[in-house]
């Protein structure tokens, strides 16, 4: 009888210890950051690399989707939600987002928004316009820049201590940005007698960094692909691909087309 009594509380022991460890173990989960576009996704994954774990909200097209209630709960658990902002993300308005956790990375340069006017009704007979902002901020490299430093700053407060590593990345991202931006420059100025223009709305930030004319002309640079003109990507829907691949890829062509063109 003995034995057993002692058995018992042999057992009573290490159960309770082995119940207590496991209640004590810290969590080993990292931050888990959401973003809506393929650019934020991108941009986020390379500023926080391995710390953090990137999930796109939606898969598909971003401007054109709806997440279901079961990912909007996880975004309410997460880390950091990265949004674009500027009216790309029209199921944010009906949706409640944790103030504290949600970055709206255009919100910082609102200034420097374009705005396209669009006749949205009419009342006794006289059409009322309103002011739509274009939200491609990330086709104008200096905004990406800037919506880059927005996600490395809210990384800075979700760890801290990893601060120093996340301003090396931006750094190196910034460095990206800045060869792109110079030989986008070096490209145009060498082609200036060629008439490019823009009238496409997700070019628009893309052809104001640039300088490009705004207005219609035979030959146009637009997003999508059409006889007699420059087909862009806009990197609007996939999330695997490299921001600055896409560039690197519609600077080789329109290299290509222009010389094609003149053959």
């Amino acid at each position: 009888m003995k034995f057993w009594k002692y058995c018992f509380s042999i057992f009573l022991l290490f159960g309770c210890n082995e119940q207590e460890k496991k209640v004590d173990i810290p969590s080993t989960t990292i931050p888990v950051v959401y973003t809506s576009t393929p650019f934020l996704h991108f941009t986020a994954k390379f500023l926080g690399g391995d710390l953090i774990e990137c999930i796109p909200i939606c898969k598909t097209d971003p401007a054109h989707c709806t997440p279901s209630e079961h990912t909007i709960t996880q975004m309410q658990k997460a880390n950091l939600i990265v949004l674009n902002g500027g009216g790309y993300e029209l199921w944010s308005k009906t949706k409640s987002l944790p103030y504290s956790t949600t970055l709206i990375t255009g919100n910082a340069f609102k200034k420097e928004w374009l705005y396209s006017k669009e006749v949205s009704h009419s009342h006794g007979g006289e059409d009322h316009v309103h002011q739509s902002s274009n939200p491609y901020y990330w086709m104008n490299i200096e905004l990406a820049r800037k919506q880059a430093y927005q996600i490395m700053i809210q990384l800075n407060k979700v760890l801290p201590e990893n601060e120093t590593l996340f301003r090396k990345n931006f750094d190196s991202y910034k460095d990206s940005l800045d060869l792109i931006e110079e030989k986008w420059s070096i490209f145009l100025a060498e082609n200036r007698e060629y008439p490019l223009f823009c009238n496409d709305e997700k070019l628009g930030y893309f052809c104001q960094q640039f300088r490009f004319s705004n207005t219609e002309e035979p030959i146009l640079i637009q997003s999508n692909s059409a006889s007699n003109k420059y087909y862009f990507k806009t990197y609007e829907i996939d999330f695997e691909s490299s921001y600055f691949q896409m560039h690197r890829d519609n600077l080789n062509r329109l290299k290509t087309d222009l010389i094609t063109s003149n053959e």
